[in-house]
């Protein structure tokens, strides 16, 4: 016998969790690619017309696991730049934001397909949304670092923010790419294979955050 329908609120917010649990377990062993509306029902033990009940497609199930972990992403970010010693430099910062990534490489391989998503079959209320709360979260991390480091106002701090997360992006497509080619899972071990993301993150810090 199936799970009954969620009837309240309380209910209704568990039971979406839990299908966006089911959907990071698959994505965690399994290609963005390889995880569909099927195999997310059978993990979560739901029937799959419930999934569809809480998320209109499959895309933005994955957007909001995304918009999850840039989240945990964020707040880590802000908790590591509010509890260092001192006024961190460019080098702590980038000590910061590699340590925090590499935390999390489901997130790693999520920034690879955010533009394939939200080009995908999202709506456009549910693109708004994603983005305003990625916007709010790089507004926080910002908003820490002017805290911080006296010479970085909130504005550079968010651009900076902005090149960061494009660098990310721009070398996990890259790593998609080239994992496309030679199997249909993506390693969790092997986020960005033969790619310096470390060396790169370092460069765009310390470029955008030097004493001028």
């Amino acid at each position: 016998m199936g799970k009954r329908r969620a009837t309240n609120t309380t209910e209704k917010r568990a039971r979406r969790q839990h299908i966006l649990s089911a959907a990071e377990t698959l994505l965690q062993r399994w290609s963005l690619d390889d995880v569909n509306v099927d195999r997310i029902a059978d993990v979560a033990g739901v029937a799959k017309g419930t999934v569809y009940r809480y998320y209109r497609t499959r895309e933005e199930l994955m957007l909001e696991v995304f918009d999850r972990h840039h989240g945990v992403w964020c707040n880590a970010l802000v908790s590591q730049m509010n509890a260092a010693a001192g006024e961190p430099t460019p080098d702590d910062i980038g000590d910061m934001v590699v340590r925090t990534l590499a935390e999390d490489p489901l997130l790693l391989r999520l920034f690879g397909r955010i533009g394939g998503l939200l080009r995908g079959s999202v709506s456009p209320q549910a693109a708004r949304l994603f983005q305003a709360h990625r916007a709010t979260r790089i507004t926080e991390v910002a908003t820490a670092l002017e805290r911080r480091i006296a010479y970085v106002t909130a504005p550079q701090a968010a651009r900076w923010m902005l090149r960061i997360e494009f660098v990310v992006a721009g070398m996990a497509s890259l790593a998609h790419s080239a994992s496309a080619r030679t199997s249909a899972v993506d390693p969790p071990d092997a986020v960005m294979p033969g790619l310096d993301l470390e060396s790169e993150l370092r460069a765009v810090t310390v470029s955008n955050l030097s004493l001028p």
